[in-house]
């Protein structure tokens, strides 16, 4: 149970109607601390470069296929 002067302090900030405005979705913090950075762009390499190999085993895997069987 709220107390009254509580609620009419809430009620004084945030009256019927209005919109309560969005909290930020990015928090700055994270972006100001070099180590968060470098370690969200080493997981991204990482990640990257783990699809790249998967794509190249995928081409050169059908490259060899189509080789094969054309001889």
């Amino acid at each position: 149970m709220v107390s009254g002067a509580l609620e009419l302090a809430l009620w004084k900030t945030i009256s019927v109607g209005q919109m309560v405005p969005p909290r930020s979705i990015q928090n700055v913090d994270f972006w100001k601390n070099p180590w968060d950075v470098g370690g969200l762009t080493v997981i991204g390499l990482f990640t990257s470069t783990f699809l790249l190999f998967i794509l190249f085993a995928v081409v050169f895997g059908y490259v060899e296929k189509a080789v094969f069987e054309e001889e």
